[in-house]
């Protein structure tokens, strides 16, 4: 008896058996497919455009615009105003043109030069000694200059002794003038009036005003005048023209002058090296080279020159500034033009209470 398997094994193998034969397929007869025509594609034809006419615009008529009414005000009450009416114009601004260039100034071909020395020969506190003897040297000096184009204006302060000195002996000297200033009593140089020192002024304001020189310079009657004096001037003239005035800022004194620096010594250089030299005609003649500090001047006249065109006066001063302080002071500040140099060309042979040569 065959059990479950082997007829479940049965039934498989025939399964398998059927489905090993081929089938047989049966023959289809293809049919023969249609011929398609291909037509051309026919070409593409732009439409004809239509003439459109332009419509007309239609015309637009511009209205003016109303012009607004004019608002009526209501009037205003009157203000009365007080106008008060002025002669006197004012004058109108002018434009103002800038000034040409001023052209330098040129030196004097040929300058005078004029030295103004007011004497008074009489006696007075710290006075020389030997007067006449001392103006005749300096005015001897003078005429021994080598620049010749030069005069000496004597002026004396209310002096008799000078006066008859003029008469007697100096008079009729050419490129000499004199004249003589009368002065109240009690005014004589360095001494005091009303309990204050007086100093001298008003001699050399007149020698300026018989001055006919281009530079005025000036000199005492008790000192010496090298003889390169006006000649140094003329020359530093013409190297500064454009200079109002001119200080000196050296000159020669005494040797004794070595024992007084101390007194000085914040104005004067020191002695040291300093140039030593002889003066013929003068006795004890051994003087020494001064010199100020630089940036500073002695305000003596006998170290200044001006031009004749300065317009400063000499005045009499009283007190603590002397008459030379004063018109130094005034005559740098009208006219700021002007220089300092140094080259000593002036003796001073006095010195109250050191020297007395």
């Amino acid at each position: 008896m065959k059990s479950f398997l082997d007829r479940l094994n049965a039934h498989n193998n025939a399964q398998l058996d059927q489905a090993s034969e081929p089938a047989s397929e049966p023959k289809v007869e293809s049919k023969p497919k249609p011929k398609v025509e291909i037509k051309p594609r026919p070409k593409f034809k732009p439409k004809p455009k239509k003439e459109t006419k332009a419509k007309p615009k239609p015309k637009v008529e511009i209205k003016p615009r109303p012009k607004p009414e004019p608002k009526v005000e209501e009037p205003k009450p009157e203000v009365k105003t007080d106008i008060r009416v002025f002669e006197k114009k004012v004058p109108m601004k002018q434009e103002t043109k800038p000034e040409p260039a001023k052209e330098a100034r040129k030196p004097i071909a040929n300058p005078k030069v004029s030295i103004v020395m007011q004497s008074y020969l009489g006696d007075y506190p710290g006075s020389r000694t030997n007067p006449v003897a001392k103006i005749k040297r300096v005015i001897a000096s003078f005429l021994n200059q080598t620049y010749n184009n030069s005069e000496l204006i004597i002026v004396s302060d209310g002096c008799d002794i000078t006066h008859k000195l003029w008469m007697e002996q100096i008079r009729g000297i050419s490129r000499i003038k004199y004249a003589y200033v009368d002065k109240p009593e009690g005014l004589n140089m360095y001494e005091s009036s009303n309990g204050e020192r007086v100093y001298r002024g008003t001699p050399r304001a007149v020698g300026v005003t018989l001055a006919s020189g281009d530079i005025i310079t000036y000199c005492d009657t008790d000192d010496f005048l090298m003889a390169y004096f006006c000649e140094m001037i003329v020359a530093q003239h013409k190297s500064n023209p454009e200079s109002d005035w001119m200080f000196n800022t050296s000159w020669f004194d005494h040797k004794n002058a070595i024992e007084a620096y101390g007194k000085n010594a914040g104005t004067l250089m020191p002695y040291d090296n300093a140039r030593l030299i002889k003066v013929p005609n003068i006795d004890n003649n051994i003087f020494i080279e001064t010199r100020v500090k630089e940036g500073m001047v002695v305000n003596t006249p006998w170290l200044l020159s001006h031009l004749s065109h300065c317009n400063i006066k000499w005045m009499d001063s009283y007190g603590n500034i002397s008459e030379d302080i004063l018109f130094s002071r005034k005559l740098r500040e009208q006219y700021p033009k002007g220089h300092v140099y140094s080259s000593p060309t002036y003796i001073r042979c006095h010195y109250i209470n050191l020297w007395d040569v």
